[in-house]
């Protein structure tokens, strides 16, 4: 283990100190010589104490400074690849406003309305929410309830093509317990509709 890394700036601050003390009292009880270097080793030792405490707060500021930096890189990265995960997932995903306004998605989630870029979707956002909730008052009132629902949903999509998808709800509340925002996750099971059907 390294210890303590402001440890030796400790040391050789107090050292220089007890060094300027000691050899002040040496030369009040006449065991050494009075001369100029005597009289001042009381100041020139406090003096060079506060040289090497500032030589340690320095390196004190500057090993935070890298530990901050290097745990925002560290945060990045990991944001990073939570966007890939998020942006490549097989599973539509997105977060939807109180007020009904789809404020981020991934592209899989675009891709199964209808649309080539999550930038169309945002601009379309009236009707991606009128075709992801047609929910009746029972269901809206489980989703708060219970935070979590689960509902079957068929619609088609902006390039014409039929959709079923399972729909998972999950509703977000702030430190207060306010509704914050809902979560959702689109399950695309047309495949397997289109068997059932056939």
């Amino acid at each position: 283990a390294k210890g303590n890394q402001d440890a030796r700036y400790f040391f050789f601050a107090w050292l220089f100190n007890c060094i300027g003390f000691i050899t002040f009292s040496l030369m009040i009880n006449q065991v050494v010589p009075t001369n100029a270097l005597t009289m001042m080793s009381a100041p020139l030792g406090v003096y060079l104490e506060s040289i090497i405490l500032s030589f340690a707060l320095a390196n004190r500021i500057k090993r935070i400074q890298k530990e901050a930096l290097d745990a925002d890189k560290e945060t990045m990265e990991h944001l990073s690849k939570f966007r890939s995960i998020f942006d490549n997932s097989l599973v539509g995903m997105y977060q939807m406003s109180p007020s009904g306004v789809v404020t981020n998605a991934n592209k899989c989630f675009a891709r199964m309305l209808g649309y080539s870029e999550t930038s169309d979707l945002f601009k379309n956002g009236k009707e991606v929410t009128n075709k992801l909730y047609d929910l009746s008052r029972s269901q809206y009132r489980t989703l708060l309830e219970d935070r979590i629902l689960v509902t079957e949903l068929a619609f088609t999509n902006t390039r014409g093509e039929n959709i079923w998808a399972s729909h998972q709800l999950q509703t977000i509340y702030d430190e207060k317990g306010a509704l914050d925002h809902i979560e959702g996750k689109l399950i695309n099971n047309t495949e397997n509709k289109e068997k059932e059907i056939a």
